[in-house]
Formats: C-alpha cells, structure tokens, sequence
C-alpha cells in the first residue's frame, strides 16, 4: 500500500480551521475529511489531529498522509463516551448535558479541550472560523450535568440577569456521606472565598460573605450514604459541595472539602457523586419556558445496586423557594438510570421549537421553523406521538374511532416509536 502525502503551510488567508485546509489540499468532503482525522491521517506541526475543528495558525504546518485508493469514513462516536450532548438548541442559545470529566471553561493553565471550545466548534461547523459561546453559569469538573450557554452578548446578558435574579430552576442529585436523619430541610448559610486557596467555607457570620441558599429532600438511605435531591434558590460557587460538607456529608469523592470523609469504597469513579438533574428558565427573546432534563448517569445505578430511585427510606418534601412559580416547575421523581441518557427530556412550554436531544455531529434530530407551534406534547400517559396545535386549542373536537395502524400495542411491550397517522382517501 503506497500513501500520499500532501503538505500545506497555512497562511494569514487560510488560517483558521484545519478541516478546511485538508478539504483544499484532498478535494474530499467533508465526511471523509473527518475520517481523515479519525484514521490519524492528519497532522499539524508533526502532531496528530485530534479534531477537524482544530485551529490553526499562520506558519503552521499541515500534512495528510493517506491512502488514495480507500474511503476513510468518520468512526462512530459512543453516546456514553461522548464529552456533550445538545438537549436544546435554537439561533440564541443552546443547553447541553457535560461530562464530569470536562472542564467548563480554561483555567490559568489555558486548556483547549474544555467545553467552551467543543461548543464553539459545534456551532461554527459550516461556516469559515469559529463562532463565540457565552458563558451563563457554570459546572465544577467532576460534576456533570445541564448547563445553558449563549450565541450572543444579548442572550447572554438576559440570561446572567435571570440567574441573578435566582429566577431558574435548578436540580441537582447528589449521594453524600453518613447516613442523614432529616427527611428534608435547608442550608441557609453565607460562603466566603479563602484569599490563601481559593476555596469557599461558610462565613462566620451571616453578615459575612454571599448569602447561600440550598433545599434538600432525601430519597434513599444507605448504610453508609444518602442520596439526596437537591434545589439551589441560590448559585454561589461550589455551593452544594460546601453546605454539605459544613454539615458532616460530604458528596462523595469530594476532592477539596472534607475530602478524607468523602471516600466511600462503594465509589471507585473519579468523578463526584453530584450531577445536575434540571434546569428551568424562560427563553430571553421568545418568553416561553424552557425545561431540560438529563438523569443521573450509570455510576449512580451501580452505587444503589440498581435500585430504582424513589424515597422507599425515608424522605419529605422539598422545601418550596420562595421565589418559585406556581406550576413552574414539575417535580422529578424518576427511576435510578432511567430513561437512559440518549432520552433526556427536553420541553418548552408553550409550544416546543428546538431540536431534540442529540449527541454532537448528530444530524436527525427534529428541528421546528420559525412560526412552528406543535411539538412533542408533555402529558401524563403520552405515548411519543407528534401533535400539531390547531389553531383554536380550546374547541371540543368530535371523539373518532382508531384506525387499525393506530391500535397500541399492550403496554408491557410498546415501542419506543413515534406514531404517524397514514393519509387517508377522499371519497
């Protein structure tokens, strides 16, 4: 097997993205392009390429060693594997799901895998150079979950403002060490910043430091830990981490505070026990309610034996905000694991018009145009179909017989398919 090989030395014109520069140099497509780099056939100043996103600069070096006679196509990316996945996205904003293990931002260190940088690489694919995210709120490494991010300094700042305002609606799961007693109740406690570490700790006084705000409701028991949801009335950094630790539970595998405390054997991931379940807000520009659900990942199951999450020993109510909407926020009762992390739910009321939970590079996800008001109807006993919204919702319409290619099957052994109603003949 002969390879060619192709090299180009990247000038202020073409600077920017190397795919683009491989796309020149080959003449392949795009997909091919990506399987280029999949395959290890591209390099970049002698250093494997590792995304076709990956920038690159003048007086950089590109080479493309391949064989001219074979097809590279993209390898399959694994759901499970995958650093994010897309649960909502329109032209102002997008909500994702993170990994633990991915930074949101960079630190001092300037790190360029973080999420930050793979999202702005998903919104610039198609267009020469790459397009800006704003940053909303953020998520600790270690910890995964539902973030919201922006594509513009207006979404942004009307986004910032409502977190400031405490107006989402944030839940998180968490299992923390010990064994807690209370069914429920509420940290209201001040954090301040240690000048010498950086880290957060209660203040000595209320007087003192950010006011800080975390509702807690137990849902199981363990003889050595507790699962706990949790809901933030506040967003102070590391602020669930902290209360919890301040009051004997840890969550577990807590590398900074309490950090002896936290190890549990049970626990043997790198990762924190605490994921970001929810996130409630209303969309800046459109007004409607957007809601993004992601449920805990496997590493939760396995700790509770796959025991299915429900507070079978003990647990109370969560204690109500007082700045939370009447009917605003549904609560979250669900199994341990389910429904599996490729069927996050992702609503808005009224009237959906985003895409449907994807994975990064996925292309089938259900996109609404503008003006689109049916969606996918969020409604105790829905069997997944598609509804369109006639435009009077409140009139009575006539009950009508199933046709035979509706009949349901029985509910033990129903698809998870979407139901489409067949065209019928006028007589």
């Amino acid at each position: 097997m002969s390879l060619k090989t192709l090299t180009a030395t990247v000038t202020p014109e073409t600077a920017g993205r190397v795919d683009l520069i491989v796309r020149t140099l080959t003449g392949m497509p795009r997909s091919q392009v990506r399987g280029l780099v999949d395959h290890g056939c591209v390099a970049v100043n002698k250093a494997a390429c590792t995304s076709d996103f990956q920038p690159v600069a003048a007086g950089d070096t590109v080479v493309v060693a391949f064989d001219p006679h074979r097809k590279y196509h993209e390898k399959p990316k694994s759901p499970e594997d995958a650093p994010f996945r897309v649960l909502f996205e329109d032209d102002r904003l997008l909500v994702v799901e993170k990994a633990a293990h991915l930074l949101t931002v960079p630190t001092l260190k300037h790190e360029t895998d973080t999420l930050v940088h793979l999202l702005q690489q998903h919104v610039s694919r198609g267009r020469r150079g790459l397009r800006r995210v704003e940053v909303v709120h953020r998520l600790d490494r270690g910890v995964s979950g539902v973030l919201v991010f922006a594509k513009d300094n207006e979404t942004a700042n009307r986004l910032r403002d409502q977190f400031a305002a405490s107006k989402p609606e944030r839940e998180y799961t968490a299992i923390v060490a010990g064994r807690m007693e209370a069914d429920s109740g509420t940290f209201d406690k001040s954090l301040v910043t240690d000048e010498a570490t950086i880290h957060r700790r209660v203040a000595p006084s209320p007087e003192l430091g950010e006011r800080a705000v975390t509702h807690y409701q137990v849902v199981r028991r363990f003889k050595d830990a507790t699962l706990v949801r949790v809901h933030l009335e506040t967003g102070r950094r590391n602020q669930i981490r902290v209360h919890f630790a301040d009051a004997g539970h840890p969550v577990l595998n807590d590398p900074r505070y309490e950090s002896d405390r936290a190890k549990n054997p049970r626990w043997p991931w790198r990762r924190m026990a605490l994921h970001a379940t929810t996130l409630v807000f209303a969309h800046p520009h459109a007004g409607r309610t957007i809601r993004c659900e992601a449920p805990p990942p496997p590493e939760f199951a396995k700790f509770a034996g796959d025991a299915p999450l429900s507070p079978s020993d003990g647990g109370g109510h969560m204690p109500t905000p007082s700045h939370t909407r009447q009917g605003g926020a549904r609560p979250a009762n669900r199994r341990m694991g389910a429904p599996p992390a490729s069927e996050n739910r992702t609503s808005s009321e009224p009237g959906h018009a985003g895409k449907r939970a994807a994975t990064p590079g996925h292309t089938g996800g259900r996109v609404s145009t503008p003006g689109h008001t049916g969606g996918r109807v969020s409604t105790p006993g829905h069997t997944g179909r598609r509804v369109s919204n006639p435009p009077n919702m409140d009139r009575e319409r006539p009950a009508r017989k199933t046709k035979p290619w509706e009949a349901a099957p029985p509910p033990a052994a129903r698809p998870k398919l979407r139901l489409h109603q067949m065209p019928t003949k006028r007589k």
